[in-house]
């Protein structure tokens, strides 16, 4: 936003010399006035008794403004002064004298109520004087002054906030004279009207005053006319939306800028008008051609130390251009260092195709393939290529006698002869073990037959290197060596059945525990395609040692003694006896309490003898 101007342009001004009355009664007044024009001034008569409020109705109703007039009453004037924000008795802005001619203050009402502020000394309104009285508003903040001097400047929250009219109050019995009345707002115009304003300034930056400002249009005429002020700034203010000319005149210097008016929520700012300023008119067109030769496709090419002093002279110069107070000085030193770096833009280096053929020769296999002469001028070229790629501003006649330098050491290279015949040999010998490989576990023989056929492609290679082939001989040749038979499972499959058979509920939990185990990994084994020989004699062993090593438990063991033993029968006669019948291992009979009585009668003497023998081999071993 441009500074405001220094000096005051009305939007109302009113002298009252054509007699036309334009006052006249606020609405809701508590009693009217009665307004005449009397003289070349308004007269109006506050009739007392209550608030009377007068308007003038020509004049534009403002939110932010001042109103500035001169007023005579016939005798001295407390509680007069002006009003602001105006619209009916309830929302009004009053910026006047108090109780007193010599006391003033400010008070709204804004549809609830009324507030007061302190009140202020200042010049006494006394009769039949003639009072300048100017009252601003803006925003929230009253101004008034009294012949000049600032007697009030309030900022009281709540007051009315809509545009309204300018008037006079009173609540006593006055009789008045308004004359020289002027009404400017600050407010920006509504609907399709804006206002316009711009500054003017010598191409050194210092302002110019009293510069002459003509808003023209389209057809040339002038619609209006001003100044500039000491700020250099001029105004012009309700201008219909459209298209303009504004012409600056100073001196013998003219110069007209276009602008377009348009609404908005602030001025419509017109470009600066400098004056007398530098002609740039060849730096503009050297500043085109440049940008153009940027979108060329050889600019790419430009070498950088070239391309990034030619880009900073290029910004320089469009800073000057832009620049509004610029010296000639400034646009012709501008103009020169740009044209010289335009000059230099052939200075080109396009490195593309020696990079394509360096990345291509970095990726060949070149050690075991070629000779080692013509590989070492490869590598050697290759340095020298590098060399140039990493010089940026490298010119063209450089990036192309390093590339023909690689190209001419590539085409030289000689391939190293490659022997195949050991491993064609070898691939021969591998067919036999083909012709059986059902015999082997499926793993080795998988991996056997991919190395097979590994080395049947790297025969039909004609590019193949030395390196693979070598390498494809010891794969297969390894692969061979891999290879195992498929082993005889039968042995541990029938210790399996035979497990599968004992009542493992006859032995010991500790002897039983690891013959699961033992038959748990023989039984994966022959089932596993790829066991070994080896895998399935340990499973067999293992499993063996498990049967081996089972014992019965006790009551198993007490069984079959019973079983096994003579006893004596219950009448006392033992089988060693004449005539005493000796016992068998028939299973007793359910309910033959005889026969259980002998058995309960040997089972004692078979415990005590067996006690009998520990307790003596005990006694030996304690002697021994």
């Amino acid at each position: 936003m441009l500074p405001p101007l220094t000096r005051d342009e009305a939007d109302y001004e009113n002298n009252y010399d054509d007699g036309v009355k334009t006052w006249d009664n606020l609405a809701g007044n508590n009693a009217s006035t009665a307004i005449s024009v009397e003289s070349g001034q308004t007269k109006i008569v506050f009739p007392g008794g209550g608030h009377a409020n007068a308007y003038e109705t020509m004049a534009p109703q403002f939110k932010n403004g001042c109103v500035e007039m001169d007023i005579t009453s016939a005798k001295e004037a407390p509680r007069i002064g002006i009003l602001l924000r105006a619209t009916d008795m309830t929302h009004r802005v009053y910026l006047g004298t108090g109780d007193t001619a010599d006391t003033w203050f400010a008070e709204y009402w804004n549809g609830s109520g009324n507030t007061w502020s302190d009140m202020h000394a200042g010049n006494k309104f006394a009769a039949n004087t003639a009072m300048h009285l100017k009252a601003e508003i803006v925003d929230n903040t009253a101004s008034l002054w009294v012949n000049g001097t600032l007697v009030v400047r309030q900022t009281m929250s709540g007051m009315p906030s809509g545009a309204g009219y300018v008037g006079l109050n009173s609540r006593q019995s006055h009789t008045v004279y308004v004359d020289n009345v002027k009404v400017t707002s600050y407010d920006l115009p509504a609907g399709n009207l804006q206002n316009i304003a711009g500054n003017v300034v010598n191409t050194d930056g210092t302002v110019i005053e009293n510069a002459l400002v003509e808003l023209l249009n389209n057809s040339g005429d002038v619609l209006k006319k001003t100044t500039t002020d000491a700020l250099g700034n001029y105004k012009f203010k309700n201008i219909e939306i459209g298209e303009y000319q504004v012409r600056i005149t100073s001196g013998e210097f003219v110069k007209e800028i276009p602008v377009t008016v348009v609404t908005g929520d602030d001025y419509v700012v017109v470009d600066k008008a400098v004056i007398g300023q530098a002609v740039k008119t060849e730096l503009q067109d050297l500043i085109s051609y440049a940008e153009s030769q940027k979108q060329e496709p050889q600019y790419q090419y430009v070498v950088p130390a070239v391309k990034t002093l030619f880009e900073q002279r290029l910004t320089e110069a469009i800073a000057v251009n832009d620049k509004e107070h610029a010296s000639q000085t400034e646009v012709d030193e501008a103009y020169k260092a740009l044209l010289h770096m335009v000059h230099m833009l052939s200075y080109i280096g396009n490195s593309e195709s020696l990079k394509v053929l360096a990345e291509c020769v970095e990726g060949m296999q070149l050690e075991g393939v070629y000779t080692e002469e013509t590989v070492k001028s490869v590598r050697e070229a290759l340095d020298a290529a590098k060399g140039v790629l990493a010089n940026e501003n490298a010119l063209q006649d450089e990036i192309d006698a390093a590339k023909d330098a690689l190209q001419n050491a590539i085409d030289a290279l000689e391939k190293i002869p490659v022997d195949k015949s050991r491993l064609e040999k070898l691939v021969k010998e591998a067919g036999e073990y083909e012709a059986k490989s059902d015999q082997y576990t499926p793993v080795t023989a998988e991996s056997f037959k991919a190395a097979l056929e590994g080395a049947r492609a790297v025969l039909a290679d004609k590019e193949a290197i030395q390196e693979k082939v070598d390498s494809a001989y010891g794969t297969l040749q390894n692969a061979i060596f891999a290879l195992r038979e498929i082993p005889d499972k039968s042995k541990l499959e029938g210790l399996i059945k035979k497990v599968e058979k004992l009542d493992l509920n006859e032995y010991t939990a500790q002897t039983v525990s690891p013959l699961r185990a033992a038959l748990a990994i023989a039984k994966e084994t022959v089932e596993d395609p790829n066991a070994t020989k080896a895998d399935v004699d340990a499973a067999e062993k293992r499993l063996q040692e498990s049967i081996d090593g089972l014992k019965k438990t006790k009551a198993q063991t007490d069984n079959e003694n019973d079983k096994t033993d003579g006893s004596s029968k219950p009448d006392g006669s033992n089988t060693s006896g004449g005539g005493s019948k000796p016992i068998t291992n028939k299973q007793v009979k359910t309910g033959d309490t005889t026969n259980i009585a002998v058995w309960a009668v040997l089972m004692v003497l078979a415990l005590g003898c067996g006690c009998i023998t520990f307790i003596l081999v005990r006694k030996r071993r304690l002697r021994k």
